[in-house]
């Protein structure tokens, strides 16, 4: 295969370029093709980095310093998770709070969370102003709230791992009516 021939989906060349490109309508461009029509892209993040297409507004948040979001392991458990609650990876965004410091109210207006899970945060952290314990589903300014112990501490072949994943899917039942 030559790379030169290399043809790349339309949904991928928007996803790796959403900051830069920009959609011209033709029929905006007057005579002199001195006037264009502002870009339709959807709002751009410029500051916030998320994995994830979120379009059912659930952003989860996790504290992950070795790695840009998931390692494999977490990102495979956490598909599980999400698939159990009848959601996918394009339904939610994914922001690591070890690579940027984010608020509950940048998380609120700018990617309009109706619902976050925080992984390994406690709720201080992100500036909400109560504490709550692990697994209880937290409601606060019209956002449903669930802090939970981290992914990869849930993903483990031990006892304890197995009781704090009944915990969290007791919550997310709640918390997504399933």
């Amino acid at each position: 295969m030559n790379e030169q021939n290399v043809k790349l989906p339309d949904f991928l060349i928007a996803d790796l370029y959403k900051n830069s490109l920009v959609e011209i309508d033709d029929k905006a461009i007057d005579a002199s093709n001195k006037t264009k029509k502002e870009s339709v892209l959807p709002k751009t993040l410029e500051n916030i980095k998320v994995l994830g297409k979120n379009n059912k507004k659930v952003i989860i948040v996790i504290n992950n310093p070795a790695a840009a979001f998931l390692s494999d392991e977490d990102l495979a458990f956490l598909a599980n998770i999400l698939k159990a609650c009848g959601l996918n990876l394009s339904d939610i965004g994914i922001v690591n709070f070890a690579t940027q410091h984010i608020n509950y109210l940048t998380l609120k207006e700018e990617l309009e969370a109706s619902k976050i899970l925080l992984f390994g945060i406690m709720a201080p952290a992100v500036q909400l102003p109560f504490t709550v314990p692990d697994f209880q589903v937290q409601n606060f300014d019209s956002c449903t709230i669930l802090q939970s112990p981290p992914l990869g501490e849930m993903n483990e072949p031990t006892e304890q791992s197995k009781e704090l994943k009944k915990k969290l899917w007791l919550a997310l039942k709640r918390m997504f009516d399933v």
